[in-house]
């Protein structure tokens, strides 16, 4: 790895990195596969499967991510050829001034004017996300499920989404853990809809309990069992997604979302940046994440009903 602190022409220099991305570029990964390069975005592929995805500066990042200049991405983009055993070596990227992104999950209680509201306040917060994500008519994928006319993967979820909504509204882990195992893999794409579902109700699973200081070790041990199946039923680029929700890191637009909600600071402009994630994983996300905010509510309001005055 070059350490230099100045660029030097034909060198890039990321704007921001993942923290996971860092690790395994300064530890001595040197060099890795091509997985597969998009418009916006080259997956490299390093030991263990791991993925770091080198993205330009307009779209949010993961705890996988480089995020580059327009120019350093297309750059970088023009000196990858894509073949079978194509290699790429990391020493043109200088990371020695480069931001590292921190996606760790704030401590509640000591986040600057933040303070616990009422459940109804929350639950207004998520109708209100509801109706917005609603208006937007979006029939592919699993949107469908917070209201729509359905298709084949919301009629071949629908099982599965009644099994994990009871267990929600019980927090009972295990049952969570049978009903996401159903997901994983379903729909078409390199992150099917099923996965990207999983990964909106982990986030939502993991805020939520931050916000009610919660020990999430247990939930941490859900989530590795999660993606120990997902590395066995699904594409190598959902199995990174949804491995990295075991530290609880995840893009910094779900995280945005979900500290909005949870602060009761409703904002389309929040909800608009999840859906820019891939082409159609946003959608999905959203969906899994308003699913599970809705249902762990519900649970809320049935817990304040039994409580005495």
């Amino acid at each position: 790895m070059n350490w230099d602190k100045v660029k030097k022409p034909g060198y890039i220099l990321p704007i921001s990195i993942g923290s996971k991305a860092y690790e395994m570029l300064t530890k001595g990964s040197e060099r890795a596969a091509v997985h597969s390069v998009f418009r916006n975005a080259i997956n490299l592929q390093y030991e263990d499967d791991y993925l770091i995805t080198a993205m330009p500066e307009s779209f949010s990042a993961s705890c996988q991510s480089v995020i580059l200049s327009e120019a350093d991405f297309n750059t970088l983009k023009s000196s990858i050829t894509v073949f079978d055993g194509a290699q790429y070596t990391n020493s043109p990227m200088l990371l020695q001034k480069t931001r590292i992104i921190d996606l760790s999950i704030p401590d509640f209680e000591k986040f600057p004017a933040f303070k616990k509201l009422p459940v109804e306040v929350l639950k207004e917060a998520v109708k209100s996300y509801k109706e917005a994500f609603g208006s937007k008519s979006i029939a592919s994928g699993l949107a469908p499920i917070l209201g729509g006319s359905g298709n084949l993967y919301t009629e071949a979820a629908d099982r599965g989404l009644q099994e994990l909504k009871e267990s929600l509204c019980s927090e009972r882990l295990e049952g969570i853990k049978a009903a996401l195992f159903g997901f994983i893999g379903l729909g078409p794409g390199l992150t099917p809809s099923g996965d990207d579902f999983i990964y909106g109700c982990l986030a939502a699973l993991y805020y939520f309990w931050a916000y009610k200081d919660k020990d999430r070790s247990i939930l941490e041990k859900t989530a590795a069992e999660i993606a120990v199946m997902a590395n066995k039923k699904t594409t190598i680029i959902s199995y990174n997604m949804l491995r990295s929700c075991i530290a609880g890191e995840f893009n910094e637009s779900v995280r945005d979302f979900c500290i909005s909600l949870l602060n009761s600071k409703y904002s389309e402009a929040f909800m608009e940046k999840v859906l820019r994630i891939g082409s159609s994983s946003g959608a999905d996300i959203m969906t899994g994440m308003l699913f599970t905010f809705e249902s762990l509510l519900d649970k809320e309001v049935k817990n304040e009903i039994k409580m005495p005055n």
